[in-house]
């Protein structure tokens, strides 16, 4: 199938914009990841030790709920929003479109 010149104009452009949007998800994924990993550390620098004993306790648990990093997951878990995530969508992408070119 051959493609028509003018239908390249948009296609390119398109292309571009589909996987601008898909890296600033990964991106952004991937920015909720590492900095809810500095959640804990942050709460553990605080001055918790001198303040009150509920405070103390609700201060121990809110790290214990904080240890496992947020993420954002597509697909029903399937995915995890990250640069290593959009990395393989491109490698994925590339591969199979040269493998469709060869069958051109």
């Amino acid at each position: 199938m051959e493609v028509d010149p003018s239908q390249s104009i948009f296609l390119v452009p398109y292309s571009i914009a589909i996987m601008l949007i898909i890296f600033v998800h990964c991106w952004f994924g991937n920015d909720i990841i590492y900095r809810s990993g500095d959640l804990t550390n942050a709460i553990f620098s605080s001055k918790w030790i001198g303040s009150k004993l509920p405070t103390q306790k609700t201060l121990i648990m809110f790290m214990a709920f904080t240890k496992k990093p947020l993420s954002i997951h597509l697909v029903s878990g399937l995915f995890t929003m990250s640069i290593p995530v959009f990395i393989s969508i491109c490698r994925t992408t590339y591969s199979s479109f040269t493998i469709l070119q060869k069958f051109k």
